[in-house]
Formats: structure tokens, sequence, C-alpha cells
């Protein structure tokens, strides 16, 4: 069918201060339909953003741009409105740029990573995340891009999503959106750069159904979700233990923390390459550093969701030299920007499940403040108490001819491990002194 008239294709924007990303469903449209609003674009080869001025820049399909309302322009319109005889459809190949500004390891101010493109719906549709990556893993000239995709929320700044392995696991914003734009990152950094491969197939036009058209249910084992709540929004990252993966930055599995555009809360753990991730995961270990920035002062609270086979996740803020355990309690901080990013905080996991001694039964080990309380329903005889820092170095040594109940008075603070080893068998668990 022939269509002679004009297509009109709205898409709100906030009315108030935020910026968001937007894209075109029209072929060769202009940035006119942005008047009254500010219009930046991404240069890709230098990692940073641009204001654009002109009302005659070309929105091509696939193309990402930032825009926010202009309150000073009482020209400003609400919604904007893409008009032309054709919404785009068929698949969209966007050819992604590679980073040429020199050295750096990222956009300093967003912590944007080397090979982010900001690319965009081109569709009058929303956009399954999970199809458009599977599509470009195994398709055409391969996948040139990482698993992790980028999108924006007002209230939450930059939010990822892993289609590989569905992280965040119930994230229910598994879609871009109409007019939306996104952003995805070239596999290794490819310096030839790439292309990224929307096909028409993936769009959806069902919120409901989210983005994982697969019957594969997602795997939450050894995971969970750290939140982080200011008086001027939330945001978390998200965390699992995985075997598969590396400490390292891995584009099958991790995805980036970008700073947010606004005065929000930055999270994000912290990779043996030094890299700020939003989902990490990696191998078993003992701890993970967690970094923390904000553009402004203020109270800051963090606390836990969706926790999967952990026992134990304790919070060490080492400027307080306070340990919380967040499966029990929640951990409220005063944060200056004037900080350090990193280096304030730890997380240790409960190492129990790695450990190859036989576990005593009827014994009970707990703190008491800095004092170590141990609890035997029966006798021991022959006891050996250890205590060991995070670091492996002994720190307490202590021999009884026999125990029942016994309190070991010590002016320790931390996380410990404390191994205890008698006739009857070998015991090992962690405690918090304080």
């Amino acid at each position: 069918i022939t269509n002679t008239g004009t297509i009109n294709v709205e898409r709100y924007v906030d009315n108030g201060t935020k910026w968001q990303l937007v894209s075109s469903p029209m072929d060769a449209e202009k940035s006119e339909v942005f008047l009254g609003h500010y219009l930046n674009s991404y240069d890709e080869a230098n990692g940073d953003f641009n204001a654009e001025k002109s009302r005659n820049i070309d929105l091509n399909t696939g193309e990402g741009f930032v825009v926010k309302w202009a309150d000073e322009f009482a020209s400003g319109t609400n919604p904007l409105v893409f008009s032309k005889d054709k919404p785009f459809t068929g698949d969209k190949d966007v050819i992604l740029n590679t980073y040429t500004g020199g050295d750096a390891e990222s956009n300093t101010y967003f912590h944007l990573p080397l090979g982010f493109n900001l690319v965009g719906n081109p569709y009058p549709s929303n956009l399954s995340m999970v199809d458009v990556w599977t599509y470009n893993r195994d398709h055409a000239l391969g996948n040139d891009i990482d698993a992790t995709l980028y999108y924006y929320q007002q209230t939450g700044g930059w939010q990822v999503y892993n289609a590989s392995t569905n992280i965040p696991v119930d994230d229910p914003n598994r879609f871009v959106n109409l007019g939306q734009g996104f952003g995805v990152v070239l596999s290794g950094n490819n310096a030839l750069g790439g292309t990224l491969h929307i096909p028409n197939s993936a769009r959806s036009h069902e919120v409901g159904n989210g983005f994982n058209k697969r019957a594969v249910v997602p795997s939450t084992s050894n995971y969970f979700e750290l939140n982080t709540n200011t008086s001027f929004g939330s945001a978390k990252v998200y965390f699992r233990f995985n075997e598969n993966s590396t400490s390292e930055y891995d584009g099958l599995f991790d995805g980036y923390k970008i700073n947010s555009f606004d005065n929000l809360p930055n999270p994000y753990f912290v990779s043996s390459d030094n890299k700020r991730l939003a989902i990490c995961e990696m191998p078993q270990s003992e701890s993970i550093d967690v970094g923390f920035n904000m553009a402004i002062s203020g109270e800051v609270t963090f606390s836990l969701s969706n926790v999967n086979d952990f026992t134990e996740i304790i919070l060490e803020d080492k400027q307080e030299g306070i340990f919380t355990d967040l499966l029990i309690d929640a951990y409220t901080f005063t944060y200056s920007n004037e900080d350090a990013e990193t280096g304030r905080f730890t997380i240790h996991f409960n190492q129990e499940t790695l450990s190859e001694v036989e576990e005593l039964t009827g014994l009970k080990i707990y703190s008491n403040s800095s004092n170590v309380i141990l609890n035997s329903e029966k006798e021991l005889n022959n006891v050996e108490v250890e205590l060991y820092n995070i670091s492996g170095q002994k720190v307490i040594s202590k021999h009884f001819e026999y125990l029942k109940q016994q309190e070991i008075s010590t002016s320790l603070k931390g996380v410990y491990i404390l191994k205890l080893t008698s006739d009857n068998g070998v015991y090992t668990s962690k405690l918090i002194l304080n």
C-alpha cells in the first residue's frame, strides 16, 4: 500500500531539567524537531558530547541523541513530532566508531568506556535488547558489540542490561522504547570500529512481554543487587559469582558503570583491571572493592535485594572502621563530593563453602564487640584456636587442654577468620570484631 499523506510519530520528553536519550523513527528527519530543547550529539572518536545549535542536522535512524527541555524557550514543544510519509521499517545497520582521542581509559566526566557508541531505536515500536544482541552474535559480520546494553532513566541515571545472562534478572526495562537512544560498546575496544545490526525481527509491540523471547529462565545463583538510596535519587549495581568469567572486565558478562547526567548516586564494583562495573561477574573470591561518587554531598544508604546463595555479605567502611552484614542491616554514611571515589568500601564474602575442613557439630562461635565467644555442646580436647586477618596473617593463637565455653578477649577490629582444631575435628568461621 502506498501512503500519499503524512504520518506523525510522537515522543514525549520530560518538561523538567532531566536529560533523556532520543532517536528518530523517521529517515531524513531534521533537528528542527527539537526546537525549544537543548540537543547534544555524541562524538565517539573523542568520547564526548557536543551541543548542536543548527535546526538542519540530519537525524539518521539508528543514531542516538541527548535532549533536555529548555525552559527559557517559550516555543518548546511536547510531544516531539517526527513527521514524514513513512516510518522506518526493515533491518538497520549502524556503523560504530572507535575512540581515537588519546590514551584515556574513558570519558573523564561520565566515565563512558572506550568504544562506547550512542545509537538509537530506528522503529516506531519497542525493541528487544536480547534479540538485537543475539542477532549480532549469530549473523553476518559477527558480533562487534559486548553483551551489555546501556539506556537512561530519569529517576535512576544510566541503566544496564546484559543480553547474554539476562542480568538484571528482574528488570522490567529490558527494552528500548520508541524514539529512545541507547548505548553499546565495541568488543575489545575494536580499533577498526564495527557494525551494529538491528533486525526488524527484534521489534516488539507488547511492553508486557519484556524482551526475553527465548524460553530461557535467567540463572540467579550466587547473585545479589546492591542498592544505593539518597534524597536525590537511587541507583543499583549487580553482582554474581560465575566460574566462567574472570576477575577482569569480560565483555560477555560484565557491564560498565556510567556516571549519570544529574545529581544521582554512582555506585560501582571495581574489577581487578580497575574498571568501574555496574554488572560484575567473577569467580568466587573473598572480597570485591566498591567505589562511589556523587556530584553533591549528602547521606547515602547501601542495602541489598534479590540475594541468592550468600550467607554473609559484609560491607567494610575503611574510613569509619565499621563492618556491616548487609544481609541483616542497611548501612548509612555521609558522603562528601571531595572524597576519593575508591578505597573506602570493600565487600567481604563468607568463604566457608570453599573450606575443605570438617565442620564440628554442636559448636557455636560468635563475637561480642571485640571478644570471641566459643560455646560447644560437648567438651573438646586438645584445642588450638587461631585467628587470621583477611590477608591470611595469624594474629592470635591460643591453646586449651579442653574447651566447652570460652571467651577470648582481644582489642581487634575488622573481619577475621577463626580456625579451631581439636581431637574432635576442625572448624572455621568468619567473625566481625568491632
